[in-house]
């Protein structure tokens, strides 16, 4: 199978061989029942990431010139074009209509991943959320008396874009005792986090426009950055968090106008930024007036360190936007967080979400208040911390009692997750494919890059499962990545004695 690219088309890489193909079906030179290279072996060949090729095969599966088949990988389906049927209802092209950001999001979403780590009978190690049996009551009673006795209260009227200034004030009051400089005007109340990111990238950023992550990071956030057309570029991370020094050979280098960077317990690595390195990133942004996002999801979840103080404290020129969320320490299901900026960013965001959701959930802003309003706030999130700590402790021992020879981990000393090194005879996609037949499920670690350098790394949530989860899935993991490390040696050493000496 031959396929030329030319890259000086306006003509996207994947549209170009998803065309090609298509047009050596058509012509039989490749007859049905044949298979197709696998997508890392084309993207060698051709030069490309093989995410491009994968692009290129979901077209044509949604135009039914190839499928996969267990076994066999993809093959080809269709090599006959007949004319149309007056009476034939046809559904529209969809692969044509869509844009190709749709195609983006498909590729990181994990289409076939997500919808298996989330049912009621598999043992989940994916999602990023507590335990719903450890959730807080939520006022609904209060509510409900609310809105009897009252039934133009505000939980059921509209709101100020930027959210109820009475919420507001209250967040604004917490954020200062973090010693981040702030008041109401300054604070936005949103769809969690995650509609903070997208706020701030469609304000700042134009397409070709340069944002910086880390390496892994948090793969909505790149979502949000793809949609928006910028260039991602990576910079590598330790144990100490984001690598300074590299970043600042970028910044020389190519001018970004963004970093996204998750200082405290980054998912999904859980390492936390040194102070030192806070306090230089930030003068980077400053000397180079690049704009930070700071999303502090998981700040609150320290089992061991001192708390750093965040980049928005560090900052006074108002070039940190702050986020948080109310989605890890009371309930993902309220869909709530808060964007803390400058006046100038909150009123750009607002011009923006105008046209997008008008303003957050009345409800939930009332239920959120209530709850802040009436709970000691520190004691609540101490006890949150003892459960996610017990439960960190169990995933560490079960590891070291079960990993298999090449497994490798840090024992986070915060948030919500540990992220496990595979042995290098190990690709996490295998695994979960063996792992959800005995019903446990991970996230595999290449979501979380750009690159494919993820697929020896796996994402294992404690906070999620219970005890006895815990103990029963981590064995399987570790049991099924034993059989697939042994199972590829023998397979190396049987290859190897078909190698000629000479």
């Amino acid at each position: 199978m031959e396929i030329l690219l030319d890259k000086n088309l306006k003509m996207p890489i994947y549209i170009q061989i998803a065309e090609q193909i298509k047009t050596q079906i058509i012509t039989k030179e490749l007859l049905p029942g044949m298979s197709l290279p696998p997508e890392r072996k084309l993207a060698t060949q051709l030069g490309v990431n093989r995410s491009t090729v994968l692009n290129a095969y979901n077209s044509l599966k949604q135009e039914g010139y190839i499928e996969a088949q267990v076994g066999r990988g993809t093959i080809v389906v269709s090599t006959e074009e007949s004319g149309p049927d007056i009476n034939e209802v046809k559904e529209p092209c969809w692969s044509q209509l869509f844009n190709l950001q749709v195609k983006e999001f498909d590729n990181l979403l994990m289409r076939d991943t997500l919808p298996l780590i989330n049912p009621d009978h598999v043992i989940s190690f994916g999602l990023g959320i507590a335990n719903p049996d450890e959730e807080p009551l939520l006022p609904f009673e209060e509510l409900a008396k609310e809105v009897a006795t009252n039934p133009r209260c505000k939980a059921l009227t509209l709101t100020p874009i930027g959210g109820y200034q009475s919420l507001r004030t209250i967040l604004a009051a917490s954020v200062r005792k973090k010693s981040i400089p702030c008041v109401a005007e300054q604070v936005m109340v949103v769809t969690g986090s995650q509609q903070g990111i997208d706020l701030a990238t469609r304000i700042l950023i134009e397409p070709g426009d340069i944002v910086v992550v880390e390496a892994p990071t948090y793969f909505l956030g790149l979502q949000s950055f793809r949609a928006a057309g910028a260039r991602i570029m990576e910079v590598p991370t330790d144990r100490n968090g984001m690598r300074i020094d590299q970043l600042e050979l970028l910044l020389k280098r190519y001018h970004p106008k963004m970093i996204y960077t998750m200082p405290n317990y980054q998912n999904p690595s859980s390492v936390c930024m040194s102070l030192d390195r806070r306090k230089r990133l930030v003068e980077l942004a400053q000397k180079h007036d690049i704009m930070i996002i700071e999303d502090d999801v998981y700040g609150e979840f320290h089992y061991e360190n001192e708390e750093l103080p965040a980049l928005a404290a560090l900052d006074r020129s108002g070039h940190v936007i702050y986020l948080k969320t109310f989605s890890k320490c009371i309930s993902p299901g309220l869909r709530l967080g808060y964007m803390v900026a400058h006046k100038k960013i909150i009123e750009t965001c607002s011009l923006v979400r105008q046209g997008e959701d008008v303003h957050p959930n009345s409800i939930s802003q009332w239920l959120v208040e209530y709850f802040l309003s009436h709970t000691d706030m520190d004691s609540y999130l101490a006890d949150v911390c003892e459960r996610n700590r017990k439960k960190r402790d169990l995933m560490n021992e079960e590891i070291l009692k079960y990993a298999p020879s090449g497994m490798t981990f840090v024992k986070p000393k915060g948030g919500i997750y540990i992220w496990c090194r595979l042995p290098d005879n190990v690709n996490a996609s295998k695994l979960l494919e063996a792992t959800l037949k005995r019903n446990v499920a991970f996230m595999p670690g290449n979501t979380f890059f750009l690159s494919e350098e993820g697929e020896h790394y796996i994402r294992l949530n404690f906070s999620y499962p219970k005890a006895a989860q815990i103990r029963e899935g981590i064995r399987v993991i570790c049991e099924e990545t034993r059989y697939l490390s042994q199972s590829k040696k023998s397979e190396e050493i049987h290859n190897s004695e078909l190698v000629p000496l000479y």
